[in-house]
């Protein structure tokens, strides 16, 4: 299959704050920051950039959207340049794909890989040729199932992981592809289980546990560049601790490449809308991931981390649990410098990346906050 690279290549920089409103919040004239899918097939149900309009919003209210994410145009723009990790447009594309290897995998028991390692070494081309690129939640766009936008989300922060990890672009498209389908196995496991909103049972968990030995069966008969892939599907709820599954091992015995996926995985989950929960904030997430490096999570991971997502997005508030409140000033990926308002005269600064003895504990600013 041919691709064309403006499949990939994105132009569109953000360059305004956006902010997630309800739909009872709209307003005629306001701009939508993202795309929107319908919940039935996938398809765009009213693209990014559009000028939503009185009968827009009757329409994603009778399609039950909860909320979607506008430009707000009283906000000054941020000095810096950032691209969105993927276009909307490849990203309808992957999910494609993914769809008919699953529908392929059902009749067949396997499936043809080939289209998918070419649009991972199109997303891993794009990512790499602009440092610009970073991951920001609010600008990853909402899928018609959880199970494919969680599995593109995760092949695009593991891709931003490895890079600033130094791998090379070949190790990059196999972490890609890996990442892209290391829930392939819950393609065997009943929907009854995957979509229950409450607890699973002891048993039902068990048996969702299995869609890891289910994943690697299935990479490794149909993935034939690298064994890593399949590895990867095993291992990517194995913990550095042992508190894993499905085999229990511990740091020195997991592929680096199913510790940069877990992360990914986990991340994404946390920051996701599901049945059952309501999406974390991204500072949240990664605290909560960040307590619990070298038991969970490799330290070496959580640092790459920070440098490719934005949890503290420059112009934001915060109360930290000093009591102090702080304005984010400065943010790269190494860094991101926060002046307290509290004690403007002392010009204190943090550095939210590295509080020592002190965290993070709300955004006071609703705009632009993950």
């Amino acid at each position: 299959m041919d691709f064309d690279p403006s499949e990939v290549i994105n132009t569109s920089r953000w360059d305004e704050h956006m902010r997630k409103l309800a739909i009872a919040e709209l307003k005629p004239g306001m701009k939508l920051a993202k795309t929107i899918y319908r919940n039935d097939d996938g398809r765009i149900l009213l693209s990014a950039e559009s000028e939503l309009k009185e009968w827009h919003i009757q329409r994603l209210a009778e399609y039950s959207c909860e909320s979607v994410v506008i430009y707000d145009s009283d906000i000054e723009s941020e000095e810096e340049l950032v691209l969105k990790p993927i276009k909307d447009e490849t990203r309808e594309k992957v999910v494609t794909l993914l769809k008919q290897s699953v529908k392929q995998i059902k009749s067949e028991g396997t499936f043809e890989s080939q289209d998918l390692m070419e649009i991972v070494q199109r997303i891993v081309e794009y990512i790499i040729a602009d440092s610009h690129v970073i991951y920001h939640v609010l600008a990853i766009s909402n899928h018609d199932k959880y199970t494919y936008s969680h599995s593109v989300n995760v092949c695009v922060i593991a891709i931003l992981i490895g890079i600033v990890m130094g791998y090379d672009r070949n190790s990059l498209e196999i972490l890609g592809i890996g990442a892209l389908l290391h829930d392939i196995g819950k393609i065997r496991i009943t929907t009854r289980i995957l979509n229950k909103a409450q607890q699973l049972e002891p048993c039902e968990y068990d048996m969702m546990k299995k869609h890891t030995l289910e994943g690697y069966e299935l990479l490794k008969e149909s993935i034939h560049i690298s064994f890593l892939p399949a590895h990867v599907a095993l291992q990517h709820h194995e913990r550095e601790d042992g508190s894993g599954y499905p085999k229990g091992l511990i740091a020195k015995d997991i592929h680096q490449f199913a510790k940069i996926v877990a992360v990914a995985d986990v991340f994404d989950a946390m920051t996701s809308d599901r049945v059952y929960k309501q999406a974390a904030p991204a500072y949240l997430a990664y605290q909560e991931m960040a307590d619990q490096v070298g038991t969970k999570y490799q330290r070496t991971v959580l640092e790459a981390l920070t440098k490719v997502i934005c949890p503290y997005p420059k112009g934001s508030i915060w109360e930290l649990s000093n009591g102090d409140r702080v304005m984010v000033t400065t943010v790269t990926r190494l860094e991101c410098l926060a002046k307290s308002l509290d004690q403007p005269e002392q010009t204190k600064i943090y550095n939210l990346y590295r509080l020592c003895g002190v965290k993070v504990v709300a955004g006071i600013h609703e705009i632009n906050i993950s």
